[in-house]
């Protein structure tokens, strides 16, 4: 499964966000992350309506986290993987 995530070099909620992602992506061996920084991707991600990062998108699903946690963050991945 492939999940798409939007992030900003300068966000320390990102840096997080990430650190978890990698550790999912060795947990899940199915789990493919592609990351697309905001600085350089900006008009993709506004046309998927996304206003803030970290931001994960899969085929139809859209999730963004004020705070984000790690069992927030697997359960999305979870949820995700199950569909």
């Amino acid at each position: 499964m492939t999940l798409e995530y939007y992030k900003s070099a300068v966000c320390p909620r990102c840096a997080y966000t990430e650190m978890i992602l990698k550790e999912l992506q060795q947990e899940f061996r199915g789990l493919h992350i592609v990351t697309f920084d905001i600085a350089t991707e900006y008009k993709r991600f506004r046309a998927l309506g996304l206003r803030m990062v970290p931001a994960l998108v899969s085929a139809e699903t859209k999730k963004t986290w004020v705070i984000p946690r790690k069992a927030e963050i697997r359960d999305f991945v979870i949820e995700q993987m199950n569909k």
